[in-house]
């Protein structure tokens, strides 16, 4: 958004500088319009991915049922160790 209008006008506006955090940029209302739809379609690929995977688990074989059961498991207890490691630190 900032180099288009930096290449549109030739200079930016003062109110959009180009150094900002993630977080005032996502408090911009021309970034939160540019975001929604884009996260719209993010939700919607990822619902109909799931429902595909869910839908097919009767033809998927035990052993790769087990094996996507042992990593969730696994991502379980990282994220758990993940979360632990990060309130140590603050």
């Amino acid at each position: 958004m900032i180099n288009s209008i930096h290449d549109e006008t030739g200079e930016l506006p003062e109110d959009l500088p180009r150094n900002v955090t993630p977080e005032i940029a996502a408090s911009n209302p021309d970034v939160q319009n540019i975001i929604a739809p884009r996260l719209t379609m993010l939700m919607e690929i990822a619902n109909s991915f799931l429902l595909t995977i869910m839908d097919s688990i009767d033809s998927v074989p035990y052993g790769i049922r087990w094996i996507c059961k042992q990593i969730r498991s696994l991502t379980k207890v990282s994220l758990t160790f993940s979360h632990l490691a990060r309130e140590i630190e603050c």
